[in-house]
């Protein structure tokens, strides 16, 4: 890896407390079960899910790319759809094709 920092290094990332996943989970980043992260039902916040899946495509991509000089990974494109509440600790990995891979380098 070069200068770059990591995904868990970024200031907002450590503002709210996301944190790298255990290795062997095969997940990326990971938000523990804290009262901060939920909202006015009690489960977790949407814009808390959402920091994760991004925290977590930032990882993927980092871990995928780490060979290439200069590379790095910025958001294009999001569309959330919540399938139903989260409670508690939460963790993201990324599953990409080859195809989805070569897109992000050549769109």
């Amino acid at each position: 890896m070069s200068n770059t920092l990591l995904v868990t290094q970024l200031p907002f990332n450590q503002l709210i407390g996301l944190g790298d996943a255990d290795k062997e989970s095969g997940f990326e980043v990971r938000l523990d079960d804290l009262p901060q992260y939920t909202n006015h039902l009690g489960t977790v916040h949407a814009s808390a899910m959402l920091a994760l899946a991004e925290a977590g495509s930032g990882a993927f991509l980092q871990h995928r790319f780490s060979h290439l000089t200069g590379f790095i990974p910025v958001v294009r494109r999001v569309d959330a759809k919540f399938r139903k509440p989260a409670l508690g600790a939460l963790a993201a990995r990324c599953i990409a094709t080859q195809t989805d891979v070569n897109h992000c380098l050549w769109p």
